[in-house]
This record gives C-alpha cells, sequence and structure tokens, in this order.
C-alpha cells in the first residue's frame, strides 16, 4: 500500500487543512502537558503533520512502513529547510532508545490495524512515552466508514494523474480498490492498490488503552474539545501514560 500512490498523494489531499490539524495537535499537546518538545509522528505519510509540527517548534521525528512515502517526506523537509528525521518504522512493533513526550498517529492509522495489531501499537507507544507523555490519535468512525464511504465509488484527476476510488461495507471495516493514472508523455500508466480500513468503537479503544497501562483517555469530535457524536466522521482521542 503507499507505493504509486505516494507520488501523488500530495496532490489529490491539497484540500486537507493540515495547518489546522497541527494547531489542533498543539493546542491539546500544549494545555495537558505544556512544555512538551519531543515527539514521534508515527503514519507519517508524507509527512505534512511532521513538518507542520516541527515549525510549530517540537522536536520531530517521523516513521513509516511505506518506503515510497518517507521518500516523500524527506524531499519536503529537503525542500523546506527543515531537518526532520524520518524511519521505516512498524507502528505496531517499534521501541526508542530515548522516551518522548507525545505520539501522534494522524490520518487514520489506527484504521488500518485489527484489533490485536491495535493492541500492539498501544503497548508498544505506552513503553516509547516518557512518564505522563500522551499519545493522539484520530480515526474514522463507523458513521464514516459504513455510511458516508460505504459502496461507492470516487474519482478525481489533476494535470499528471488521476484515480478511481470503489469502497465496498465489508464485516468489520470497508475496503478500498485504488486504480491511478500517471500521466507519462503521450500515455497513461497505470497502477492499482487495495487497502482495507477497520471498524473500532471508541470504548472500545478506550478499553484497550486503558489494558496497555494507561491512566487517563479523552475523546473529542475532531478539531473540537466537544464530546462525540453518533454521525461524528472523524474522532480524536488522547490518553496519557
Amino acid at each position: 500500500m503507499y507505493g504509486d500512490f505516494a507520488t501523488v498523494y500530495d496532490g489529490f489531499m491539497a484540500d486537507v487543512p493540515y495547518g489546522d490539524w497541527c494547531a489542533y495537535l498543539h493546542g491539546l499537546i500544549q494545555t495537558r502537558r505544556p512544555g512538551a518538545r519531543r515527539l514521534l509522528d508515527l503514519c507519517c505519510g508524507t509527512g505534512s503533520v511532521s513538518l507542520g509540527l516541527a515549525a510549530l517548534g517540537y522536536d520531530v521525528m517521523g516513521g513509516d512502513l511505506s518506503q515510497d512515502m518517507l521518500q516523500r517526506a524527506q524531499e519536503k523537509a529537503r525542500d523546506r529547510g527543515q531537518r526532520v528525521p524520518f524511519y521505516r518504522m512498524d507502528m505496531t512493533d517499534f521501541s526508542l532508545i530515548n522516551g518522548v513526550d507525545c505520539i501522534t498517529a494522524m490520518c487514520d492509522g489506527i484504521n488500518y490495524l485489527t484489533h490485536h495489531a491495535r493492541d500492539d501499537f498501544f503497548r508498544c507507544a505506552y513503553d516509547a512515552l516518557l512518564p505522563q507523555g500522551l499519545l493522539l490519535f484520530d480515526f474514522s468512525t463507523q458513521y464514516r466508514l459504513l455510511t458516508a464511504l460505504g459502496d461507492n465509488t470516487f474519482a478525481d484527476e489533476n494535470d499528471d494523474s488521476a484515480y478511481i476510488l470503489v469502497t465496498h461495507r465489508e464485516k468489520g471495516g470497508c475496503s478500498m480498490e485504488l486504480t491511478l493514472f500517471f500521466k507519462q508523455g503521450e500515455y497513461y500508466r497505470r497502477g492499482y492498490e487495495e487497502h482495507f480500513l477497520f471498524v473500532h468503537d471508541p470504548t472500545d479503544l478506550a478499553d484497550a488503552l486503558y489494558d496497555a497501562g494507561f491512566s487517563q483517555v479523552e475523546a473529542f469530535s475532531f478539531l473540537t474539545v466537544e464530546d462525540i457524536k453518533p454521525q461524528d466522521e472523524r474522532i480524536m482521542m488522547i490518553a496519557r501514560r
């Protein structure tokens, strides 16, 4: 996953307000762990959140399983003159020599994990955090995956590429078939990827976080500090070590 798509990912995500996302994370962090600076951004993709948080003064390192996404993140860091290291990391099996104040995992990273893998991630995150450290992540809700996306077809194009995304409601989540077209001279090259996003319930997530050792868990409607609602498409969760 995120092989060919990495080269065009930023173009098709241009309408995502990453600046607002980073400001939101910054506010959540500084009201719960004032002075936090050292941060690990997992599922960092092409580094938009990592670089945004670094611009806000955090000492950030990014991690992702896709080498193609990491290559793009490194290119963006060089282009912007930012010294943010990026590493190939499996969010379900990682460790750090030195602990961090915060770990973030944005843009549905949790949805790519089974319940068992999710529990592995929480345990790794707990071990990697300093005392009173924070784990912050968002996820797409059941409403978004099974209702807003559901059985549907989406498409978009720009000057150099295009995609067709076909989604299917499945038991436990939403499958996605992504067909990509890359312009090469007078022709287009075709790429294909399959993704599956698992449904996670916020109550189950909270229970799993407590089981992993976290002492306090909060959940909000995304980009707010309001209680979650049945038709939220995205939820933000924060857990304190």
